[in-house]
C-alpha cells in the first residue's frame, strides 16, 4: 500500500515536479554564460579608450594609456612607432608598423641584452619572438616579416617583470587585436 500511496502523490505532484525540472535545468545551462559575460565586461572595460592613427596604421589606445610617438614616418606626416605607457609609468606597449620594411631600431635602445625565444617561418612569413633586457625593465616583442608583399610589424611590452598582469594583459591583447595596418 506504501508503494501506491507513492505513486498517486507523485502523479499528483507531477506538475510541480516537472516545472522544477524545467527550472533547474535553465539554471544548469545559463549557470556557465554568467562567467564570460563577466569576462566580456572586463574585456570590454579595457578596450575603452581612444583611437590613434599613425602614417601606416590605425590602433586603439586603452583607457589609462598615453601615446608617444617614437619614430617619425619618412613620408614626414605621424609614426611608424609608438610607444603607450600607463598613467603609472610601470608598463609599455609597443608598436613597429610601416609602409614596408624595416627595423625597428627604437626598441633597442638602452638594451643590454638581446635572446630571441623563438622564429618560426609559415608560408611568405616570418614570425619572431624576442626579449630584451634594460637596465631597469625588460621587453617581450613579436615581430611578423612578410616578403609578399613586403611589410613588417613589431608589437611588444616592457615592464620590470617581462610578464603582464591580468589586467594588462586585457588591455594588451585589445591593444594588439585592434591594429588596423594601411598599405599603398
Amino acid at each position: 500500500m506504501g508503494v501506491r500511496k507513492a505513486l498517486r502523490w507523485v502523479f499528483e505532484m507531477r506538475k510541480f515536479i516537472i516545472a522544477l525540472s524545467v527550472l533547474c535545468v535553465i539554471f544548469l545551462l545559463t549557470r556557465g554564460y554568467w562567467q564570460p559575460s563577466q569576462t566580456a565586461a572586463e574585456e570590454t572595460t579595457a578596450c575603452n579608450g581612444t583611437r590613434y592613427e599613425g602614417a601606416w596604421f590605425e590602433v586603439q589606445i586603452p583607457a589609462g594609456m598615453t601615446v608617444i610617438p617614437s619614430s617619425p614616418s619618412s613620408t614626414g606626416e605621424g609614426s611608424d612607432s609608438i610607444w603607450v605607457r600607463s598613467d603609472a609609468n610601470d608598463t609599455e606597449f609597443y608598436l613597429y608598423a610601416p609602409q614596408w620594411g624595416g627595423t625597428p631600431y627604437d626598441i633597442f635602445l638602452g638594451a643590454s641584452d638581446r635572446q630571441e625565444l623563438a622564429q618560426d617561418e609559415r608560408e611568405s612569413r616570418v614570425f619572431s619572438e624576442l626579449q630584451l633586457q634594460y637596465e631597469n625593465s625588460v621587453g617581450r616583442y613579436e615581430t611578423e616579416q612578410s616578403t609578399d608583399p613586403v611589410s613588417h610589424r613589431t608589437i611588444g611590452f616592457r615592464n620590470k617583470s617581462g610578464a603582464l598582469s591580468d589586467e594588462d594583459q586585457l588591455k594588451f591583447n585589445c591593444f594588439k587585436e585592434s591594429i588596423i595596418q594601411f598599405s599603398d
